[in-house]
């Protein structure tokens, strides 16, 4: 035996059979299932993590307020961020509000002597 043959034979595993399914299902149908399955366990992963204090809701209202505010603290302002790359919201900083645990206090802008308050902050 060539040294080439021992080495593929030690990759080679054997691999476990498939099972056969007495019914005919698509990959689209099985698709689909998948779905509402991953679905159902996030809805529950975040009914878990509700307890420990998230400030937004999966949707990215402020849950003591319920109003959906912008990260630049405007109350009236229609966003004005780039679209945020996980939930295409506008009014994400530099980071999702959904299921976020934090909120932005106040922010101080640089070389005035200005700062923006937080209005929904308790």
């Amino acid at each position: 035996m060539t040294l080439r043959e021992r080495a593929t034979d030690k990759g080679k595993r054997p691999r476990p059979e498939k099972p056969q399914c007495s019914f005919d299902v698509s990959e689209r149908e099985l698709k689909k299932i998948r779905k509402v399955e991953m679905q159902s366990r996030n809805a529950q992963m975040v009914k878990k993590m509700d307890g420990r204090g998230f400030k937004f809701d999966n949707r990215g209202v402020h849950k003591e307020t319920q109003k959906d505010l912008c990260d630049c603290l405007g109350i009236e302002c229609p966003g004005c961020f780039m679209p945020c790359p996980r939930c295409s919201s506008i009014k994400c900083g530099h980071e999702c509000r959904r299921n976020r645990r934090w909120a932005y206090d106040n922010f101080e802008i640089e070389g005035t002597s200005l700062t923006i308050k937080n209005q929904a902050k308790k």
